[in-house]
């Protein structure tokens, strides 16, 4: 299987990270990104990682934005996941979703559940 490199050093390290807040850190600092917004915290609670995960739904594109303002869309969201992501390999669960109208909002938004992210996983776990 012909695996990309940035996924392959993600693997390595998780397999060399036995402390979940030491790979939270690392994946913190280094994560792959997509264009447009793309804001991720990695956060450990009883040993289980969760994702913030904040992401533009246009993907950088001019013309899919323009249609989420023609629709009067909310075209930011933000969702956490428990469980690890990587790509193609390992899917976390969403248990947590949140939809904002402007990049601003939803940095906010990201910013404010990161802060709730443990009262958020006792009410929803």
């Amino acid at each position: 299987m012909n695996i990309p490199e940035e996924q392959r050093k993600l693997i390595k390290a998780i397999e060399e990270t036995k402390d979940v807040n030491k790979l939270c850190e690392y994946l913190n600092t280094d994560y792959e990104r997509m264009s447009g917004l793309d804001k991720k915290s990695f956060v450990a609670i009883d040993g289980i990682i969760y994702r913030i995960s904040t992401v533009d739904l246009a993907h950088g594109s001019k013309n899919t934005a323009l249609i989420y303002e023609h629709m009067h869309q909310m075209r930011y969201e933000v969702i956490v996941f428990k469980g690890l992501f990587l790509g193609l390999f390992i899917e976390g669960e969403p248990i947590y979703t949140k939809r904002y109208k402007t990049e601003e909002e939803a940095i906010a938004g990201h910013e404010h559940i990161l802060s709730k992210i443990e009262d958020i996983v006792k009410l929803v776990v």
